[in-house]
């Protein structure tokens, strides 16, 4: 049974973990957009937005390598972190200032800008508790995992309480949310020198793990840059407020992604262990019945809910949103469709496949999301979204393993 298995355990531990997580997060979007309305909402959404993407470039796919090959040999794992960490570095400074330039010629709004640079930090951060957390990953010791993500969270709610309760801006709200999350870094470094800082192992070729990555570096940056594209083209096609209205929306519908992506956490390294087909894919299958049965719970919850759950939660700056967030619910099924059938094809060693699928993905949203966010606002953002990622379920699940 399911229950009794490894990966049902660490399942639960992530889904605990993400759903906690879910409801902090929840509450972090709630405090910002009462105390500082719709526009400062969307400032913080826009700066994540910006961010997000640009991490992920400086990570080059190393800490999702390190999953699926420490999983296998823990002294290939601790080389690749070694060269991880090193890479980081030589990435990060270039890929902060080009995110200054970007944010300076791109964006018009002073405030804007102040908030995304005060967000570059989390460039080199984020890939470098990648990095260390990969390896309590590949350890599937996903209690840990659960600790380090509840404990940052949890600091930055209480921290960003306080600071809102003395009416600070929101720049001290993104200085908090960098600060929180570089000390998160720092002790899951700790953590990594505690259990694995004596594992011997020779230094890996440099060429050929870049090699191995590239894929992953390219997947990882056009995954998250398809997660953001709606609001980074909504913060350069409409107002701040707009985007305020969609970020309110989505922070409910973030509860389904980051339950979501627990099961997704759990079965990577589950799927990258397991050698034989027919254990391998009742894991799948079993993974894939949760989150359909999940998502359109939750999706009609959204649908019957969703004026009451705005209002009560951001009050009635926020009517417009109650749309967004229906429609947005029903979007949630095709996205984990897409998402978990990724997982499946990164274990099976297929993730130069899932580029491509990315690449014709990102094409078709930005195309839709011409045409419909300048006449439909954030409702057209999420419509786009939904049918890119459609077809892109449609494409995973299409694809036969050769």
């Amino acid at each position: 049974m399911l229950i009794r298995s490894r990966f049902a355990t660490n399942t639960l531990y992530l889904v605990i973990s993400h759903g906690l997580g879910a409801i902090l997060s929840f509450l972090l979007a709630a405090m910002i957009g009462r105390s500082l309305g719709e526009s400062g909402l969307g400032y913080y959404a826009s700066a994540l937005a910006w961010v997000f993407p640009i991490s992920l470039l400086a990570d080059f796919g190393i800490s999702t390598l390190i999953v699926r090959d420490a999983a296998q040999s823990p002294e290939r794992g601790a080389a690749l972190v070694r060269l991880g960490v090193w890479l980081r570095w030589a990435l990060a400074g270039g890929l902060m200032v080009a995110l200054a330039l970007a944010a300076l010629l791109l964006e018009s709004d002073p405030t804007s800008r102040q908030v995304i640079w005060l967000a570059m930090p989390l460039v080199l951060i984020q890939p470098l508790y990648s990095t260390y957390s990969a390896i309590f990953r590949a350890q599937q010791r996903m209690g840990l995992i659960a600790v380090l993500h509840l404990g940052m969270l949890g600091s930055q709610v209480v921290l960003t309480a306080v600071t809102l309760l003395n009416s600070a801006s929101i720049q001290w709200v993104m200085v908090i949310n960098t600060v929180t999350s570089g000390v998160q870094m720092a002790v899951a470094w700790w953590l990594y020198r505690q259990c694995c800082g004596n594992i011997k192992a020779s230094e890996p070729d440099v060429k050929a793990t870049l090699e191995a990555a590239a894929p992953f570096a390219l997947a990882a940056f056009l995954g998250a840059l398809q997660l953001r594209l709606n609001v980074l083209m909504l913060d350069l096609l409409a107002p701040a407020a707009v985007v305020g209205v969609y970020a309110a929306a989505a922070r409910f519908v973030d509860l389904g992604t980051l339950l979501a992506r627990a099961v997704y956490d759990a079965l990577y390294p589950a799927l990258s262990a397991e050698q034989k087909d027919e254990k391998r894919n009742r894991t799948f299958y079993q993974a894939v019945g949760l989150l359909i049965l999940g998502s359109v719970g939750l999706a009609v919850v959204f649908t019957i809910g969703a004026t009451w759950l705005i209002s009560l939660v951001y009050g009635g700056a926020f009517s417009g949103a109650d749309d967004v967030l229906a429609w947005a619910g029903w979007a949630l099924l095709p996205n984990i469709l897409k998402n978990v059938r990724i997982v499946y094809w990164y274990a099976r060693g297929q993730e130069a496949f899932t580029n491509w699928v990315y690449g014709i993905s990102i094409g078709i949203q930005i195309v839709l999301g011409l045409l419909l966010i300048p006449t439909m606002g954030a409702l057209g953002a999420v419509l786009a979204g939904a049918i890119a990622d459609s077809i892109s379920a449609l494409l995973l699940w299409l694809h036969q393993e050769r």
